[in-house]
């Protein structure tokens, strides 16, 4: 009987020290290591709706996105922060009601990502490349309003010769 309690006691510890590490150290690595890389963060994505977008650069060629939407104001406050990464072809878009000056900052990101910012037309008026996560608390934005902005990994706009003045589809 003494050592079936002593089992038992030491599976509750046990898994009471998983749950107190799950919540005081970042849950995104834990869960890598129980489910692998980015199961996490695939069932994080699960709330957000998902689309893709396109846009053909000035020589002409095409490039699709497939991105999640934060439509709401818990899903624009969360972003990207609770991703490790995005792919190649990745993206989150922001979708707001009203045209405003959007500004972003780099508050729980784990990655450097390029911040597009879109008006009403779905036009390119701004963009910030490159942005790092050591940038936090600063904050990024143009001059102007936008109706919508496109997260993507840092490099990509570059990659795919995005400009101010390109048009989305979606």
């Amino acid at each position: 009987m003494q050592i079936i309690k002593k089992h038992i006691l030491i599976s509750i510890t046990i898994v009471c020290a998983f749950f107190i590490a799950w919540y005081v150290v970042d849950r995104a690595d834990i869960a890598d290591v129980f489910f692998g890389p980015d199961k996490y963060s695939k069932v994080l994505d699960s709330t957000y709706s998902s689309e893709q977008i396109s846009f053909t650069n000035t020589v002409g060629q095409s490039h699709v996105f497939d991105v999640l939407i934060a439509d709401t104001d818990e899903l624009k406050k969360r972003g990207l922060g609770d991703r490790n990464s995005l792919g190649e072809k990745e993206a989150m878009l922001f979708v707001f009601n009203e045209d405003e000056k959007h500004y972003f900052w780099m508050k729980d990101m784990n990655f450097p990502i390029d911040i597009v910012w879109l008006n009403a037309d779905k036009k390119v008026i701004y963009i910030e490349r490159n942005v790092a996560t050591s940038t936090y608390p600063e904050v990024f934005g143009p001059k102007e309003e936008s109706r919508y902005v496109i997260e993507l990994n840092a490099g990509i706009s570059d990659k795919v010769k995005l400009q101010a003045g390109d048009v989305f589809n979606f």
